[in-house]
């Protein structure tokens, strides 16, 4: 470890409410975070890629580094098997410290993170049996390479590139970050009738909905399939793809089987080289949730009553697709296939005494 701080969160927000009538509230909000000394790791001991084949004495040559592979001249001087071998300390001590030491990683406290979001808020109060609630918020997110404080502090560092020497480095959009937010929350209360049949059958239902919206999770498209096409020994399980032009997306009509990614778009890096497509760069599909509940409480006695409920979520029964595949050596990278619940109903009455 390497001096590590405590994390530390700094929180602003500014807001601008404006009451019309006795019913309306809106408001609009600007709200900021940074977050410094977040914790990740780097990797100290990285391999060394060597291009090319051995030369008829057997040799490799790197700037500033000459290997020697096992498998003698005329084979591939950079491969997954010879990794520790074109291990830095390997190259340059291996007698002493090379052949004792593969990972070699330093937990660090020097990532940090930022936040930027606007609300817009409109509320009803009740009146007429009628309760509104909306808000909308835009926001961004940025964040190192690392997907979390938790995972990345091991042996494997996720660092993009191990020699640039950037505690901070490979930023990009945050793991949790949704650029667009929507809710809508409607209630709507039956009024009590006076007459007896009506008051009896119809007066005290009340109907709660949820509508939300949110913009897809970003992803990083990677290509890994163990290949580690850097040859570095290092995020071996996430290095990203070259990105080689035209629409990161391709079909976003996020219909069953569509492929969201355009497979086009990516290919495999050269070997020895860290691929361009960025960090987090491209959002998958966006997810909705458009659920409700039906209340009613019948009362027997003063201290006694029935409550019935009646509840129903993704009402539409619609395909909500789940983040595809984001692996383009995956045969099925960037199909739609896999969905968040179905339509799934519930009753409940409840005795309450």
């Amino acid at each position: 470890m390497n001096d590590i701080k405590p994390a530390q969160a700094q929180n602003w927000n500014l807001s601008i409410q404006r009451q019309i009538g006795n019913d309306w509230l809106f408001s609009a909000s600007y709200i900021g975070n940074h977050i410094i000394h977040m914790l990740g790791s780097e990797q100290l001991n990285p391999a060394i890629y060597f291009p090319g084949n051995a030369d008829a004495n057997g040799n490799c040559s790197a700037p500033g580094y000459t290997f020697k592979p096992s498998t003698g001249s005329g084979t591939a001087c950079s491969t997954v098997a010879n990794t520790n071998n074109r291990r830095v300390l390997s190259l340059i001590d291996f007698d002493n410290t090379g052949r004792y030491v593969a990972n070699l990683v330093q937990i660090q406290s020097g990532g940090k993170s930022s936040y930027n979001g606007m609300l817009l808020e409109v509320r009803k109060r009740a009146g007429r049996g009628v309760t509104l609630g909306a808000n909308y918020t835009w926001s961004h997110c940025i964040a190192p390479f690392q997907n979390d404080e938790a995972s990345q502090t091991g042996a494997n560092p996720a660092i993009p590139n191990p020699f640039i020497g950037n505690r901070d480095g490979g930023r990009g959009n945050c793991l949790s970050d949704r650029r667009q937010l929507f809710n809508f929350t409607p209630v709507l209360e039956m009024p009590n009738f006076q007459r007896p049949l009506l008051r009896h059958i119809a007066s005290g239902w009340r109907l709660s909905t949820i509508y939300s919206y949110r913009t897809g999770a970003f992803q990083n498209i990677t290509a890994t399939g163990g290949n580690d096409f850097a040859r570095n020994g290092t995020n071996a399980g996430n290095q990203v793809a070259d990105y080689i032009g035209g629409e990161k997306v391709g079909d976003d009509s996020a219909r069953p089987s569509t492929f969201w990614y355009n497979r086009n778009a990516f290919v495999n890096p050269q070997l020895g080289t860290i691929g361009n497509s960025g960090t987090r760069q491209i959002a998958g599909p966006g997810h909705f949730d458009f659920n409700m509940a039906l209340v009613r409480s019948f009362r027997l006695k003063e201290n006694q009553r029935f409550e019935f409920r009646y509840e129903v979520y993704n009402i539409t029964n619609s395909f909500r697709p789940l983040n595809p595949s984001n692996e383009i050596t995956d045969p099925l990278f960037g199909q739609l296939r896999r969905s968040d619940d179905p339509r799934i109903m519930q009753f409940a009455l409840k005795y309450l005494f």
